[in-house]
This record gives C-alpha cells, sequence and structure tokens, in this order.
C-alpha cells in the first residue's frame, strides 16, 4: 500500500512538474505575441491563397463531376435502349420462327396422317372456332 502510494506520490509530481513547463511556454508566448502574431499573419497569407487555391480545384472537381454525371446518365439511357432493342429483335426473331415452324409442322402432318391418327381432324379448324362468338 505503502509503494502504491510513494508511486501515485511521484506520478503526480512528474505532472505537477509538466504542467509548469506548460505554464512557462505558454508565458513565453504571451510575451513574444508580437512577433508571433506577425508571424502568424504571414502564415495566415500564405493560408488564405492556399484556400482560394483549393477553392478553386474544388470548383473544377465539381464540374468535372457534374460532366461524369451528365456522361454517365446518356450512357444509361443508351444501354436501355440498346436492351430494349435487342429484346424487341428476340422477340421478332422467335415470331419468325414460329411462322417458319407453322409450315413444316403442317407439311409434316399431311405427310404423315397415318402414323398419327385424328391428328388430320386436330389440325382443320372447326366453323366455331375460326368465328368469333359475341355474348348476347
Amino acid at each position: 500500500m505503502e509503494q502504491f502510494l510513494r508511486r501515485q506520490i511521484a506520478s503526480e509530481k512528474e505532472e505537477i512538474e509538466r504542467l509548469r513547463a506548460e505554464i512557462a511556454e505558454i508565458q513565453s508566448r504571451q510575451q513574444h505575441g508580437r512577433s508571433e502574431t506577425e508571424e502568424y499573419s504571414s502564415d495566415s497569407e500564405s493560408e488564405s491563397e492556399d484556400e482560394e487555391e483549393l477553392q478553386i480545384i474544388l470548383e473544377d472537381l465539381q464540374r468535372q463531376n457534374e460532366d461524369l454525371e451528365i456522361k454517365n446518365n446518356h450512357l444509361n439511357q443508351a444501354i436501355h435502349e440498346e436492351r430494349e432493342a435487342i429484346i424487341e429483335l428476340r422477340v421478332q426473331l422467335r415470331l419468325l420462327q414460329l411462322q417458319r415452324a407453322k409450315p413444316e409442322a403442317q407439311a409434316q402432318d399431311d405427310d404423315e396422317p397415318e402414323r398419327r391418327p385424328g391428328t388430320l381432324e386436330q389440325a382443320k379448324p372447326s366453323p366455331g372456332r375460326d368465328r368469333k362468338e359475341t355474348p348476347i
């Protein structure tokens, strides 16, 4: 317990010494305040120049970002239109394939009526199917 308290006292003394040194440094700055103020003003001038330059760079980057966003939107629109065109072409291709398959299937049905009985009957449209019936 005694050793613990001695260590704590020693650390408190070190803290006191550190704070005294910090106070002395602050007082020294206050005495030389004029020279530091002059240095600060020259520093602040260069900082303001840096800030102006950074502001110009920021504005340029913002313009570039806006341009890129516009290009991105145009590209996204073009991609969307191309996808729609692909879908439309696929539908047309499928319709053509179905139209070509229909005569071939009918030709096969006409050539092979004996193999599949009743196929010819099903292929012929009935008079009732071709007409649209209107509800009364």
